[in-house]
């Protein structure tokens, strides 16, 4: 069915705000008047690419640290006042201090920093 708009796939599914993550799937069309929309808990999300299989965002600074659930949202092709909603995926967003350990840290706290995030 055309009008099936289904996300497959969230890449990196782990990652922290001012990263870059992708949104792979298909007919998410083609983003081009602001009735498109992907959505998280914090509103509207803006996005760097939208095209019909693939869309780009970074991770907004004001994202709170945990499981981030996203849904596109789009007019159906025949009516302007039906709205297709997609699956919703799931991002977990961590501190950035996960990732980036602070260059002032003892050498055995970044070790430890680093461990924490091989367990993911």
């Amino acid at each position: 069915m055309r009008s099936l708009l289904y996300i497959t796939n969230v890449d990196p599914s782990v990652t922290t705000v001012a990263e870059r993550f992708t949104l792979e799937g298909y007919n998410f069309g083609w983003g081009t008047n602001n009735k498109y929309a992907l959505m998280s808990p914090f509103g509207k999300v803006t996005t760097s690419l939208w095209t019909d299989n693939k869309i780009e965002v970074v991770i907004p600074l004001h994202w709170k640290e945990g499981r981030i659930a996203l849904t596109i949202m789009k007019p159906f092709e025949d009516s302007r006042n039906r709205i297709i909603k997609s699956n919703t995926v799931y991002l977990t967003v961590r501190s950035r201090f996960d990732y980036y350990p602070e260059d002032k840290d003892p050498i055995w706290i970044k070790f430890i920093k680093r461990l924490k995030k091989l367990q993911l």
